[in-house]
């Protein structure tokens, strides 16, 4: 029983593994696309910019966010709908990535953890730091890079 059951696993893991190595010249060129893109990300949210925003993700019915307050959507109508209400609360904002750790998974994907650094003024200031991950994936469609999957978290500033 064991045998029928490592065969079938053993051969899963060297089918995802083939085929996925990527050289060092490639590895570069896609932390090099990626991170431009994720500098993109921070910029469209500082200026408070859903077309830009628009343009990064995914177009995934699927699309996962865990956001720095808890909540989650899936797809990118409710994502859109949350950066919409949560611009529109905001009358100044400044948000930090720093940090930025890229791990090339294949040609096709990318994992970028990162701290944040937010200071958001509403109705009050909201100051807090925390952590993101991302995945990111080559569109298909366009062979551009977008995020996947996005989770944030956070702590409030103790000052």
């Amino acid at each position: 029983m064991l045998f029928r059951l490592s065969v079938p696993v053993l051969a899963s893991v060297l089918a995802c593994t083939q085929g996925t190595k990527v050289g060092i010249t490639d590895r570069a060129q896609i932390v090099q696309s990626v991170a431009g893109q994720l500098n993109l990300w921070v910029r469209a949210i500082n200026n408070r910019s859903l077309d830009t925003l628009n343009r990064l993700y995914l177009r995934s019915p699927e699309l996962p966010i865990v956001w720095l307050d808890g909540e989650r959507t899936r797809g990118w109508n409710e994502a859109t709908a949350k950066w919409k209400r949560y611009f529109e609360s905001l009358s100044q904002l400044n948000y930090v990535m720093e940090n930025p750790v890229y791990e090339v998974l294949d040609p096709n994907v990318a994992v970028v953890t990162f701290r944040t650094t937010v200071d958001a003024v509403g109705r009050e200031r909201d100051r807090h730091y925390g952590r993101g991950t991302q995945v990111w994936m080559k569109d298909p469609a366009d062979d551009r890079w977008r995020i996947r999957v996005e989770h944030q978290s956070y702590a409030p500033d103790k000052n």
